[in-house]
């Protein structure tokens, strides 16, 4: 059965919405992730698989920390945040009307990591059933929301029930698995160089298909609305044990955990059990050798890639310079304008709490560098 369009009226009421973001700059951003892809660290020379599995989503530490993704983020985040203020802003509207006498405090959005995704043409997708995604470190207040921005010149589509992130009665984290209907599902256009933002416990589902252009690209963009001051990322790294910091994660270019809580995969479980030659050409064929590890497989010894890799410092592989770490990596507020306040690597040296303000395209239009994956800040709901 063929899903039905759906133009979402707001997020609060139809629980997800499309935003602008890129514009004529589409083209000349997708151009310089397309050249930065094809000299990830992780890969050898001339390699165009960069991750198994028709899913397409890399789990690379160096595809976190592409100074490209920084400037795409930064966009997003500038053209969101009228977006999460006005839905904040009816929040409080309607939490007043139940509770007058009730003292409501601000909130604050940060904008989480996520992977960016690569399909080619051909690529067949398996399909996901009907699910809704819980965070598995978000505190009881928080909304967590997905999306992703769409880098190709044609649209991308997301299917979902809308109106669903209202009725949710799930109690696991993670993947969690709801029959739907399928008279119920919808189909919401993404245009080129447009942000799709979704409450995370909506019911959706990733239709069987298959890529269909030459090289199709997406940037995966996670959202907390939160009262909390640590990061979804550090709040993750106090419960369980190896998981790194924000400040790790900058200093080292680590790979950081997805909205849901869990590791970014270089490949799935089931290519280790029933596709064990094309992951050892795989490994052989594309993955520099200080990434891989002597595993057994099959009864014999093999150098394999990981299924998760560790940090770029820590596999021996260049980081980026430390100054841009200086410069990109930083924590704002989101009043009318933003509050940078600078995010350093702990050994780095400098004034960490001097703030300057900029408005949203102040900081775009003046020219000087964006921040990386992590942005948290307050949002006013006056």
């Amino acid at each position: 059965m063929e899903c039905r369009d759906f133009s979402p009226r707001s997020l609060s009421s139809s629980g997800v919405q499309v935003l602008p973001v890129l514009g004529d700059l589409r083209r000349s951003l997708r151009s310089e992730l397309r050249e930065a892809c094809r000299d990830l660290p992780e890969f050898k020379p001339g390699v165009r698989r960069l991750a198994l599995g028709s899913f397409g989503a890399l789990g690379t530490p160096s595809s976190f920390h592409l100074p490209v993704l920084r400037e795409c983020r930064l966009r997003c985040m500038a053209s969101a945040i009228r977006l999460f203020r006005s839905h904040v802003t009816v929040d409080v509207e309607v939490a007043e009307l139940a509770a007058p006498h009730r003292r409501l405090t601000n909130r604050r959005l940060e904008m989480l990591w996520d992977r960016l995704c690569i399909r080619h043409r051909g690529d067949k997708m398996s399909g996901e059933t009907a699910h809704r995604d819980v965070a598995r470190f978000k505190l009881p207040e928080d909304e967590i929301f997905g999306g992703w921005l769409n880098l190709d010149a044609q649209s991308q589509y997301f299917h979902c029930v809308p109106g669903s992130h209202r009725d949710t009665t799930c109690s696991k984290v993670g993947f969690c698995r709801e029959p739907s209907k399928a008279s119920s599902m919808r189909r919401v256009e993404v245009p080129a160089g447009h942000l799709v933002i979704f409450f995370q416990e909506i019911l959706h589902e990733v239709p069987r298909q298959s890529c269909k252009c030459s090289t199709s690209l997406r940037l995966f963009v996670g959202w907390r609305l939160t009262r909390s001051t640590l990061s979804l990322q550090d709040l993750a790294a106090k419960k369980k044990p190896g998981v790194p910091t924000t400040a790790m994660l900058v200093a080292t270019q680590g790979v950081p955990l997805l909205p849901s809580g869990q590791e970014p995969p270089m490949y799935a479980r089931n290519h280790f059990n029933f596709w064990r030659k094309g992951l050892i050409a795989w490994s052989e064929q594309s993955i520099r050798e200080s990434c891989l590890e002597l595993k057994v497989c099959g009864g014999c010894e093999r150098w394999l890639v990981p299924r998760f890799l560790k940090s770029l410092q820590e596999l021996g592989l260049p980081l980026k310079p430390a100054e841009e770490w200086t410069i990109f990596g930083k924590r704002f507020r989101l009043w009318p304008e933003f509050d940078f306040v600078p995010l350093r690597p702990p050994d780095s040296c400098g004034e960490v709490g001097k703030k300057r303000t900029w408005s949203a395209m102040e900081q775009l239009k003046s020219g000087r560098d964006v921040p990386m994956g992590l942005v948290a800040g307050k949002i006013s709901s006056r």
